[in-house]
Formats: C-alpha cells, structure tokens, sequence
C-alpha cells in the first residue's frame, strides 16, 4: 500500500524493488517482481471505497506511520492526491525468513510513506472447484451468507463469513468469501488456478492473459505445481487467503498454517465432494473447440496493435497479444502495414478468418474506423505463442506446447526460437492471404460484447413481454366473457325471481278477492258449482285456470278478463288419500293448475258475469 504525489508508475516500482533488494539480497539471490494492481485518486475521501477503507484502518492502526512519513518527504504538500496497490511476488521464499524479515521491510517502505496492506498466504491442492456446489454447502451447512450485489467495504465489519457475488469481474471459476477473523478483516478466495492462466486479463488491462506462462511458467514453484502428476490429472484449485490490516505480532507461520489449513478442511469435508475431476487437457479443450476465428486491432493514433485470441463474455477482458512498434515505425505507412501483416501471421490462427480493424482516429466523441478486412493463413501454419506484452519473446528449451495445449483445427501452438527482426521491418513466416469476400458479408458493431448482450437480452426480453402481454390479453377476454356469461345468468336468475314474486303476489291479492267472493256464493248458494260443496266443510284457494285470453291472446268477452278459481274442500283422508293429495297438488302446480278436472276434492267456479 503507498500514499504518492502522482508519480509514474516506473518511480513507484524502483522503489518497491530497493526496498526488496535491501531487504532480501543477502539471503534470495532471485529476482522478486513487484507490480501495481490498483491506483486510486482520493480528492473526495468521502467517497470511501474498499481500498481507502482498508487503508485508513491501517493508518489508524499504525498511528498514521506511513503518511507521516510522505509528509516528511512533500512538506509542501498538504494531502495525498492517490493511492496505489503494489503487489510483491515473494511465492519462492521460505516462509519462515519472510516472517522474521516482514519489520524490516515494512520500515523501509514507510521511509518512502508506503505501508504493508495485506499479506496473502497460498496452498495449491489437486481437483476442480465446482463453485455452485460450493456456494450451497456453504451456506445451507454452515450459515454463510450470500452477499448478492454490493462492493467488498460493506461486508469487512461483518462477523458472518459473506460470499461476494464478483463472477461478473472473476468469473465462475472463483469463490470469495469475506469475514472477520481474530478482529481482522480476511478474504478467503478459492479458484481453479489452471483456468486462471486460460482465462485472459490482466491485473490492471483488459488485456492480456497467461496461457504461455502455464506452459513456460517463470516461477519454479508454479511450474512444480502445474505439471504435477496429480494435477495434471484432476486439476488445481489454489486457497488464498488474504489478511487485511493486522500487526505483526499476528503474522508468522503459525498463522499461515492455520488460516490456510482451516480453509481446506473446511472445504473438504467428509460425506460431500465439492470438487471434480477435470485434467488441464481437458479444460483447455473446453476452451479451444470454441474458437474458431480471431482478430487484429491496427490503433494507429496509439501506435499498437492488439491481436485478440478469445475474450471471457463475463469480466470482458481478452486474450492476446499486445506489439507497439518504434514511433517511426508507426508514422512509416509501409512500415505500420507490414507490422500489421507481421502480427496477421505470427499470431493469427489457420483455417478460419483474422478479422482486421483499424483506427484512423479517436475524437473527443467517437472513433473513427476504417472498412473491416479479413485475412487467412495456410492451413498447416501454426500459431506463435507468447506473453501478452512480449511478442518477440524467445524459449529456447521450453517444452513444446502440444504437449499441454493438444492442437485444434484451427489452432495449434508453437515457440519463437530464432530472433525475430525489428517489428515494421521483418515479415512473417507463415503465408497469408486477404478475402474480401468474407469481409464484405460484415459489418463492425461498435457496441462492446457486454452491450450486445445486454440489447439481444432486451430484444428477447421484449419478445417474451410480448407473448405474455398476448396471453394476458388472451386470458383477459376469455375471463371478460366468462363474467359477461355470468352477470347475464345472474341477470336472468332475479329477472325469474322478480316474476316468481310478482306472480305470487298476484297470487295473494287475487285469493284473497276469491275469498271474499266465493264466501257470498257459498253462503248464498249462488252458483251450481258452490252448492256441490258439503254443508260446513273448510275450504281453500289453491289456484286459478289459465283464461283463454293466455291462449289465444284474445279479451273479446268480459268471461275472458277473469280466471275461474280452483277450490279445494277439507275432507278426513286416510294416509294413503293424503299421499296422493300432495302429488295431485305437486303436479297441479307444474301444469300451471289446470287438468285436474274431475277430481272429487276440487271444483272449477268460473268466475261469476
């Protein structure tokens, strides 16, 4: 961690280096590589931020020992304007002489006003992290929590271990969990370290990559570990965890033993297997039968030239090769060509298309480019592989890398072994042709892989609003329709009660003016029909026969404007009598009460003139 004025980065990086040499020179005669990973500008300190986070807990934490130290060095200066993250690859040290050697490196960084961020502790195991499977053992056995989406500064006061959701900037191969261990702040990060030097990017760039470095790997250590028999026969997943801010007291081997052992046995427990068998082969096959094309980016306002092998569609960053040419080179337009053709043929691929575009220009608010080309190589010619930021880089006595990258049909790999010429000047080995035809067929999109994405899921998106918007639509009228159904049923149901209440009010009213009627007749023995009813006998109005009017429609005759009553008399009848008395009544009362005629209980008056 360092505090600087806004110096170049090459400043910053001498001295990291003094302060390794003076600190180790007497007892590692390797070289040490130190290289900056973050660089933040803090002219709003309030903004916060997982790094400054951090940095201000070990300020706090160390009495501000370091900034102290950089306002001895700029009195004139009242505040910092960055901060920087160096990262010193100490893999090939013993533990136990970088422990006792920590305070000495830590007081000679802070003559330069930097100070100890972190100290990350490793251990490689053989097998493939199957990083769902993981995710859910975690959290559903042991309590962990899911962070979802958020930054890493929320999570570093929690005491519950919290898994980051960072695949976007990871990748699915990486695990993170944050907690607070021992009152420190520690970040577990477990990952499959083969697919790691697969995958492309750098640190600081998007990019990159390290599939060289996988098979001419510079650090011994590594190199042990990548050709390993068991890893290269299940895989490796490496444990790193990190200790954010702690003293030195904390720091030993006894530590690293522990926190590191922790993590595996906490990861391998014994009735569940969270790691699979997958040989580096076969993951790089998984890789490689999905390329089948590349391209080149010729930005001559920036004098490079960038050929892109494969790029992650997750964190975006690419891997390839990076060649920057003499800025005359560049200003030469036959000699910036040839550089183009140069880098066509080293590093593009056979049989398939090498896509080409160039920048002419980078305004304020566009860029300019030029048509899209399309090169092809010989389909026998083979692919130069090397670092990112070394196109020239020579291995003499590296292992051919066939046998660990198995070739493809349009890729198969090989090492520069002669010296290659001044880049504008030389020519590539290997034939190449241009094709305008496929080229032609093409357009460039000038939306980045993540945009596209993002307008392909919105157009899919809106296809699947629209077929649902559809079948709501759909569903929508089908219960529209059902209810119109329902209200009419509904609507006809008190349309038949209404007239059920009207008719027998109408009911009600005409029995009682038979009543009052038929008592005069019967009294008086006015008609035929009153005097068949046997002296002092109840009786009853049970209904009224339908006029002729009903019938025909017709009121010609004042006979026709009143219905004839039906009379029931009150007679003892046995159980049987009664039994067939309420079934004539039932049917009586489903034929409108009519054609019961000649029953001896009831009598028809007509209604009288």
């Amino acid at each position: 961690m360092g505090i600087e004025e806004g110096g170049a980065a090459k400043k910053i990086i001498r001295k990291i280096a003094c302060a390794v040499s003076e600190t180790f020179s007497n007892y590692h005669n390797k070289h040490i590589q130190a290289n900056i990973t973050h660089t933040i500008e803090i002219k709003h300190r309030e903004c916060g931020g997982t790094i400054q986070t951090t940095i201000e807990e070990i300020e706090n934490q160390t009495n501000f020992a370091a900034k102290k130290k950089w306002l001895e060095r700029y009195p004139d200066e009242e505040e910092p304007t960055g901060l920087f993250v160096a990262k010193i690859d100490v893999s090939e040290m013993e533990i136990d002489l970088l422990h006792a050697k920590i305070p000495t490196l830590d007081s000679i960084l802070q003559s330069y006003g930097y100070g100890i961020y972190s100290i990350n502790y490793t251990r490689d195991f053989s097998g493939v992290l199957d990083r769902e499977d993981l995710v859910e053992y975690l959290c559903d056995t042991l309590d962990f929590r899911y962070q979802g989406k958020g930054t890493f500064g929320r999570f570093q006061t929690i005491d519950t271990p919290t898994i980051l959701e960072n695949t976007a900037t990871v990748g699915k191969h990486v695990c993170t969990w944050v907690e607070r261990k021992d009152g420190y702040t520690t970040r577990t990060k477990l990952y499959n370290k083969i697919v790691s030097n697969f995958e492309a990017g750098e640190v600081r760039s998007t990019m990159g990559g390290h599939l060289s470095e996988y098979v001419d790997c510079p650090n011994e250590h590594l190199r042990k570990t990548f050709f390993h028999p068991d890893v290269q026969e299940r895989g490796c997943t490496r444990i790193e965890v990190s200790i954010y801010a702690c003293n030195r007291e904390y720091i030993s081997s006894k530590t690293a033993d522990s926190i590191v052992g922790e993590v595996f046995d906490l990861v391998s427990p014994p009735n569940r297997e969270l790691f699979v068998v997958q040989p580096p082969k076969m993951q790089y096959r998984n890789l490689s039968e999905k390329i089948d094309r590349c391209m080149v980016v010729a930005n001559k306002p920036q004098g490079t030239i960038y050929v892109g092998w494969y790029a992650h569609t997750k964190t975006g960053r690419i891997a390839g090769v990076c060649i920057r040419p003499t800025k005359a080179k560049v200003d030469n337009p036959k000699q910036w060509e040839r550089a183009i053709e140069w880098s066509i043929g080293d590093f593009g691929f056979r049989n398939c298309p090498i896509f080409r575009v160039d920048i002419l220009a980078i305004e304020e608010k566009e860029i300019v480019l030029g048509p899209l080309r399309c090169y092809a190589k010989d389909g026998n010619a083979k692919t130069i592989l090397t670092s990112a930021k070394k196109p020239t880089q020579l291995h003499m006595d590296a292992d051919d890398p066939s046998m660990h990258l198995p070739p493809t049909k349009y890729i198969e790999w090989t090492w520069r072994k002669s010296k290659a010429q001044i880049i504008g000047i030389g020519i590539t080995a290997y034939s190449v042709e241009e094709t305008p035809a496929i080229a032609e067929k093409r357009e460039i999109s000038t939306n980045s892989t993540k945009t596209r994405e993002k307008r392909l899921q919105e157009i899919e998106d809106a296809a699947i609003a629209l077929e649902w918007k559809i079948s709501m639509e759909k569903q929508i009228a089908k219960e529209k329709e059902y209810l119109a159904l329902e209200n009419e049923k509904r609507k006809k149901e008190l349309e038949s009660i209404a007239r059920i209440v009207a008719i027998q009010r109408e009911w009600k009213e005409r029995i009682e003016e038979t009543y009052s009627i038929f008592e005069e007749c019967i009294k008086y023995k006015i008609t035929l029909s009153c005097k068949k009813i046997p002296p002092n006998q109840k009786w009853e109005v049970i209904g009224f026969r339908r006029t002729e009017s009903e019938y025909t429609g017709r009121t010609s005759s004042r006979y026709n404007r009143y219905k004839p009553a039906l009379l029931q008399w009150h007679k003892n009848r046995t159980r049987q009598e009664k039994i067939k008395w309420e079934n004539m009544k039932l049917r009586l009362f489903s034929r409108g009460w009519s054609d019961v005629a000649g029953a001896p209980e009831y009598i028809l008056l007509p209604p009288l003139l």
